[in-house]
């Protein structure tokens, strides 16, 4: 009888376990990394997206990324209206990567960020929605 008690609570423990890796899997995120923490006005800037979210995301062709400053919360330079209609551009299914250049000859001195939207599980031409929004690391510049 008690070998019966440890299979069934070797049995759940393996099952919390399995389960506990799945929710885990499903529940990451993208990370957006600057290949620099410290800029000078209109360097280019290297940035590297990794999907760890475990879906396919995919982003804007009208914007792809903005910018965001640290003032006493984070504020969203301001952007021109899109004159072409916002499609999905590109995407990276789970654990794909991709690297883009961005010149910061407009971005302000202080604190900033990358603040990149993404919808989940989208196609390529489709109209885009923003489901999730992803952040870079900081980075000054200075």
């Amino acid at each position: 009888m008690k070998n019966i008690y440890i299979h069934i609570l070797i049995g759940a423990a393996l099952i919390s376990v399995l389960g506990l890796a799945v929710f885990l899997g499903k529940s990451g995120s993208v990370e957006i990394r600057t290949d620099k923490k410290i800029y000078a006005p209109g360097d280019t800037q290297v940035v590297s997206i990794k999907n760890n979210y475990g879906r396919t995301v995919c982003f804007s062709s009208c914007y792809p990324y903005r910018v965001e400053k640290r003032e006493t919360e984070w504020k969203s330079y301001e952007y021109d209206s899109c004159s072409d209609t916002d499609v999905v551009d590109i995407c990276l299914g789970k654990s794909e990567t991709k690297k883009f250049k961005i010149t910061l000859d407009e971005v302000e001195t202080g604190i900033n960020r990358i603040n990149i939207g993404a919808c989940v599980d989208c196609k390529i031409g489709d109209s885009f929605k923003e489901d999730k929004v992803f952040y870079s690391n900081s980075f000054e510049v200075e």
